[in-house]
């Protein structure tokens, strides 16, 4: 890493040690409580000693009554994005537990204060674990000590069905990335895809600060992002799209280039190479260079019910990229995600896990909806009576760890990912879009099927507003998680 990078990235990593140091006093406490111990622990059959999760506390490991006891604190500048990103994590870690083991027991733990935490994560939290246990409330300590005895299982239904579900991944997963050992060369093989990398180190250089109008790069790509930041800048009179006050010739920022790595709201090739791939086919969509479409979920249903869950109108689910169809009327969308491993231009694997373990979550929150009783209890869960299909476009280092390299992909699929496309296999060696790329294929084997019909993205059901001031400003060069 550079010298430059190294410093842009200084705050970020004196902020993580520092939540780091918060979490750990909650882990302490929980283990003194209850005796148990910080283990790694197996959330799937494939037999590896590096398929494993690492809990913070568990209670009777290999015993019917396994309890595991996981620890979460935040301390965010913003919460939103911090609070939302810990509730992903922590029920991707549930899913991936319960669904492989459900006799285990899991049971989540706050350290901290509640007003660092948004009201409608404190109630999903309730809603999935088999108990919610705050610092902030009465009996903290108690609850804790006594959780082994007192802890049943809840929603055995749901867990029931999602291992069924998670079973059928499991196969698929294991064929795709070949972990039987069979002779099979079409196999999903872990590597680094350097969309970005080659983009910001070969075409970026060649326009920074040379042009006072986006329209004037020649580079097709890199002109889309560009072009998308300076109209946002140019309509928000420059409180978006700050990146293009980086790039432009004159009346800059005056940042240095590497520290404009960083930026990555306007700065996607990746999205960029989706969007020009999907016009190709004249596929309706929407979405696009920073315009997540807000997507249906468990959270907005409860956000229906505003009376009762207010709280749930400042959630915000999102994709890069939605396409819908109808087939035989039955509507059916198709969710296009953009998803780098993460770790700057390095690629360490420092923060990919936590990465794969989110989307396992939100996979879950879109196919799920809440029961709910007349006084507006929930009594129960359903699934979404609609076609539900997910692509991924993964970009950097996804061949981490180096021991086991498919673990994080084998995560992915699990998640419940359709197809994974490596970004830099949607471009030719110009770093332009083609035509016969894996996404394009994909996208032909819909059109040529007689049974579907694309149609313009409107979802039937309820879609909350959020707010969009508790996920920060777009554009800024520091982020919760880097490239």
């Amino acid at each position: 890493m550079c010298d430059e990078e190294q410093g842009a990235y200084t705050g970020q990593s004196e902020s993580l040690g520092a939540s780091n140091r918060r979490g750990q006093r909650g882990e302490d406490i929980v283990r003194n409580l209850t005796g148990g111990v910080s283990t790694r622990v197996p959330y799937t059959n494939y037999d590896s000693p590096h398929f494993l999760l690492q809990s913070d506390c568990v209670v009777g490991e290999g015993t019917e009554r396994e309890l595991i006891i996981s620890v979460t604190h935040t301390q965010p500048d913003s919460r939103g994005h911090s609070n939302e990103n810990k509730l992903q994590l922590k029920l991707g870690e549930l899913w991936l537990w319960k669904t492989h083991h459900p006799n285990r027991r899991v049971v989540i733990v706050l350290s901290g204060r509640e007003d660092q935490w948004l009201p409608w994560c404190l109630t999903a939290f309730r809603v999935f674990f088999d108990d919610a246990i705050y610092e902030w409330e009465e009996g903290f300590e108690n609850r804790i000590q006594s959780a082994f005895d007192r802890v049943e299982h809840r929603n055995i239904a749901l867990w029931r069905e999602e291992s069924r579900i998670r079973d059928l991944r499991e196969t698929r997963a294991s064929e795709l990335l070949n972990l039987n050992g069979s002779e099979d060369t079409t196999c999903l093989v872990p590597r680094n895809s350097r969309l970005r990398h080659q983009y910001f180190l070969d075409i970026v250089p060649q326009y920074w600060r040379r042009h006072d109008d986006a329209s004037e790069i020649d580079n097709q790509i890199l002109r889309v992002c560009m072009e998308s930041a300076q109209a946002t800048f140019q309509r928000t009179n420059g409180r978006n799209g700050i990146e293009w006050r980086h790039f432009r010739r004159t009346e800059n920022s005056g940042i240095d280039i590497e520290r404009f790595w960083q930026c990555r709201t306007y700065f996607n090739p990746a999205e960029a190479v989706i969007e020009q791939i999907i016009n190709l086919h004249q596929v309706p969509f929407a979405g696009g260079i920073a315009r997540d479409v807000d997507v249906p979920s468990f959270m907005t249903l409860l956000a229906r019910e505003s009376s009762a869950f207010e709280e749930f109108n400042r959630t915000k689910m999102s994709e890069d990229f939605v396409l819908m169809y109808n087939r035989e009327g039955r509507e059916g969308s198709i969710y296009i995600q953009s998803k780098s491993s993460g770790g700057g231009m390095a690629g360490h694997g420092k923060a990919i896990q936590n990465r794969a373990k989110e989307q396992v979550a939100r996979n879950l929150l879109y196919r799920l909806r809440p029961v709910l009783s007349a006084d507006s209890e929930i009594t129960g869960f359903q699934y979404v009576n609609r076609e539900f299909n997910w692509i991924g476009v993964i970009d950097n280092n996804w061949a981490l760890p180096a021991r086991e390299p498919r673990k994080n992909l084998h995560m992915l699929l699990l998640a419940g990912y359709d197809q994974l496309f490596y970004a830099d296999s949607l471009v030719d060696e110009s770093l332009s879009p083609v035509g016969d790329s894996p996404l394009s294929d994909y996208l032909n084997l819909l059109q040529n099927d007689p049974e579907i019909e694309f149609v313009v993205p409107v979802f039937s059901e309820f879609n909350t507003v959020h707010d969009e001031g508790a996920h920060g400003e777009p554009g800024a060069t520091d982020s919760d998680f880097d490239y």
